[in-house]
Order: C-alpha cells, then structure tokens, then sequence
C-alpha cells in the first residue's frame, strides 16, 4: 500500500529542531497550572479588523450528519517548552468528523481542547470532494475575558506574530479519504488560537501539519489490546510498579501503530509510533495532554537528563511483544511562585516499559466465572469499541462479577 504519511525520518522532524538536554525538578509542591493568556506573546491586529462576536465557549450537541472517525496527527506548540527548544512537538487523537449533506464538515476543535471543549469548526468541501476550506476567523468561546477564534499567524523575524485571515486548505486524498493540512511552515505561518480583547489580541497556541486518516478496515487491522507495565515515579520522586491496558490500532499506512493508555499519567491520550528499519517502534516527543510533553531521557546523579531531539526505540520480540530499558518523562513548565522557581518539572517518569504480544481487543484476558449474577454488564462491537448497549449484528457482551472475574459471549441482534 502506499504510503500516504511521512516516512519514519521525517516524523523525527520539527518546526526548527534544536536537540537540548535540560534538568527536571522533582518537587511535590508544584501542581501543574493552566497557562494565562496575559503571558503568551501579543499578536498583531490590523486596525480594521472586523470581529465576530464570540460565545463563551462550552460543549455542544454533535452537528448532525454523517459521524467518520479519524485518526489525526498534528505538531503542536508547548508553552515556555517549545520556547526554550524552538520546535513542534507531535501529537495524535481520535476524533468524529461530521459530514453534513451541503457539503458543510464539522472538525473538532483540536487546540487548547482542555479549556474548550467540544467546540467544532465548520469547513466546506469542494464540488469535486477534493480539497476542504476551513475558513479563518471562527469563534471558539470566551477564555479569561478573551474572545477566542481560530486564525493563522506569521512569525516574522523580529519575533512578532501577525495574524493572516486565510482559510486553512487540506487536500483530499481520491483513494483513502486522507485529509493533509497544506503547511506554510517553510513561510513561518501557522493555524492558531489566538484570544482578541479590544484592540489587543494574544497567541494562546499554534499547530502545523495536520492530517486525518480514516479509521476503516481498508487503512487499520482490527483493534488489538496490549499490557503495558512499568516502572513509575511520581513527582514526588516515590517508585512504583504499573499495568495498564494499551489499545493499540496497527496502521500499515504510517507503517505504525495508534495507542490509548500508552502514557500512565494521561491513560485517556494517544500515543503514536512508527517502525524503524530494523522493525523496532519508535517513539518522539509526544504531547499527551495540553501543556505536557513526554520525552526519552535517563536517571543521572545529579538529575534528570532529557533530550527533547530523541527517540525511544522499542525492541521487538519474536511473539509481537515490545520492550523499552531507557526513560520517558512527562514534563511541562511551572511558571513559579514564593516557593518554586520556573522552569521544567516532571509530572511523571516511565522506566524498563514493556508492552505484551497483542490480545484481541475487548476480550482480551476474559476469565469464566460461575459465581452468581452480574454486577455489571458491558458492551463491544467487532472492532473492540465500547458501545452504550447491543446494536444490530453481531456484539460482544462481557459480564463482570463481583469476585472480579469476566465472562465474555458473542450475540446477534
């Protein structure tokens, strides 16, 4: 199959890649704070702008249409993070595109989702379904007294943002239905959140290099689970020993794989991986949550060294299993107080990772108990996917009891 991603070397990329090694304090006082837009750098508004009013941003009913789940990848900015390292870190998701039948698409707001949430973008599909315009200066809500909206801005090379009120263009791909963000990164110009009160305006975040791939039985195997188990430390520098369950999407079209509960501290996240030449799964600097990123590192006697350039390469065993010596730690930046100083802190670390030969998803692990009646009841469909009830066809119904054993059968409905 073709491959409609970035091979393996440019994945590793950024949008201006400078390897650094910093120190991450280990402090238990210091808690993880929402970054401020009164500290983001200004933009600059042109003095005839004309705005939309914005509406406070909160969730809403799915559009209605056509629901497509997608997988998308994105590089992404981390505040005081990306400053200090000068690049894009990557991210990936799952996300319900709704295809409406003017031809109108509802993307998912994918910037700052922690702070709003739930809020779709509209784009238009062209008559010939082969490129997708997602129009600038869309509201997003209100954020700290801030209308939010989404724009583009150009960096130039005195540091200043200008905001550009260009659409934001994808093309269609005719085979697979792969939507790919055109990049102006090479020009310095981004889509961005950017938050506009009165005459001033500030960039919360921006992004690049989006792309959106179907999650349909021509591009993905059926779902797997895997179980991870590591080594952690908390950022009180206390050690334990964690088991997870890994859903885990092969995608032959990345030439990787697509993983929720990968990262410990952010189990809801997914993680994205790609295989080297010697079929090792390799992993970058990944962002799991808004403001965090986790990077490969190592345990020092003076520290915590982490490279924001490197990769972590995951060894493959015969049975399909992976393993991991080396660290991982989840980071992001405290601006500071009377106690704490700014900089980087650990959220998290993850040492000696293993991920298990694959188990059917949904099933995966199901003990036979005969110990009474149910004390709860769930429900799979083919794909391993959680559903709120049976659904016309064939599902999998799994019974849990109250000795904590599960009983899983397949019914047609």
């Amino acid at each position: 199959m073709k491959k409609i991603l970035l091979a393996a070397v440019a994945l590793l990329t950024s949008a201006a890649g400078m390897a650094q090694t910093e120190i991450v304090k280990i402090n238990p006082q210091v808690k993880k704070q929402a970054v401020s837009l009164k500290n983001i750098r200004g933009v600059k508004l042109s003095p005839d702008m004309k705005l939309a009013p914005a509406t406070r941003a909160a969730a809403k009913a799915m559009p209605e249409g056509e629901q497509r789940e997608f997988f998308r990848y994105s590089y992404d900015y981390i505040y005081s993070i990306s400053d200090d390292t000068q690049r894009l870190f990557m991210r990936a998701d799952k996300d319900t595109l709704v295809y409406g039948s003017d031809g109108t698409v509802y993307i998912p707001n994918s910037m700052y989702t922690s702070m709003l949430p739930q809020v779709y973008l509209e784009g238009t599909l062209s008559a010939d379904g082969t490129t997708l315009s997602v129009p600038a200066g869309q509201s997003l809500g209100t954020l700290e007294g801030y209308d939010m909206y989404l724009y583009k801005v150009q960096f130039t090379d005195n540091g200043q943002a200008n905001l550009i009120e260009t659409p934001i263009e994808y093309t269609v791909d005719a085979n697979y239905g792969v939507l790919q963000q055109v990049s102006e990164g090479e020009e310095g110009i981004y889509p961005a959140l950017v938050g506009i009160q009165g005459q001033n305006a500030a960039l919360l975040t921006y992004s690049d290099m989006y792309t959106y791939i179907p999650v349909t039985e021509q591009l993905f195997a059926q779902p797997v689970q895997r179980t991870l188990t590591c080594e952690y430390t908390n950022s009180a520098g206390q050690v334990s020993n964690v088991t997870a369950t890994v859903e885990d999407y092969d995608a032959p079209v990345v030439n990787g794989r697509f993983m929720k509960g990968f990262f410990c501290d952010n189990p809801e996240s997914w993680a994205i991986g790609i295989y080297d030449e010697s079929g090792n799964l390799v992993f970058v600097p990944q962002i799991p949550a808004d403001e965090c990123v986790v990077v490969p590192g190592e345990n020092t006697a003076t520290g915590t060294n982490i490279d924001f350039g490197g990769q972590a390469a995951f060894t493959s065993g015969a049975d399909g299993s992976y393993s991991y010596t080396g660290a991982l730690f989840n980071v992001f930046y405290y601006a500071g107080d009377n106690v704490n100083a700014p900089g980087l802190y650990m959220n998290g670390a993850y040492e000696n990772i293993s991920l298990s030969a694959p188990t059917p998803a949904g099933i995966g692990g199901v003990e036979v108990s005969d110990n009474g009646e149910a004390v709860a009841t769930e429900y799979y469909d083919l794909s391993g996917r959680r559903v709120n009830s049976a659904d016309k066809g064939v599902n999998i119904v799994v019974k849990k009891y109250a000795d904590g054993t599960k009983k899983a059968v397949k019914v047609i409905k």
